[in-house]
């Protein structure tokens, strides 16, 4: 279902979205709007990608009454279901977090954060995800690089924009010096 709001062209999430076998498959830039029915519910949607691309998932919502009412967790994972990103969302402003991703399904989580607040079946959500092609320098961290041996490798002088999308996080970097 897609409706036009001040020429913004919003896709509504259809249900039953609430494994990744039943991923709402997503157009890079298209806006979602969402919403979780209860505590419980989670929205699964799915980026397919043909080649690795740099990604960004952003996401937003209506105004919450009180200030820490309900907060929302985004959770990234790639088509191995490994975590590759997230973020967690406490105010209506958008956040946003960027990573390389592909070839391969990209599967995005919408869920009630558990740590985090009331349930508020008011609150609507805007999820966008967008996608371009990657360089050839890495301006974004490359998941997963928890281990010395997954190091995203960095190039001198470059800025690397990484996210730690929990508490226990690590990210490992790689700077490759030439000889002298």
């Amino acid at each position: 279902v897609t409706s036009t709001t001040m020429g913004t062209v919003v896709t509504v999430e259809v249900e039953p979205n609430a494994t990744i076998s039943q991923a709402t498959t997503v157009t890079p830039g298209q806006q979602i709007q969402g919403s979780l029915y209860d505590r419980n519910d989670v929205d699964y949607y799915k980026l397919p990608l043909t080649s690795q691309q740099e990604v960004t998932v952003t996401l937003s919502t209506t105004a919450r009454e009180q200030f820490y009412e309900m907060g929302l967790l985004v959770e990234v994972f790639n088509s191995s279901n490994a975590k590759v990103g997230g973020f967690s969302s406490e105010t209506a402003n958008p956040i946003d977090t960027k990573l390389i991703a592909g070839p391969g399904d990209l599967f995005i989580s919408v869920r009630k954060d558990p740590s985090n607040g009331r349930f508020e079946g008011t609150l609507q959500y805007f999820l966008t995800v967008t996608s371009t092609a990657m360089g050839t320098v890495v301006t974004v961290e490359v998941e997963p690089n928890a281990a010395i041996s997954q190091a995203t490798t960095v190039t001198s002088g470059q800025q690397v924009q990484g996210s730690l999308y929990d508490r226990n996080d690590v990210d490992y970097y790689k700077l490759v010096l030439a000889s002298q």
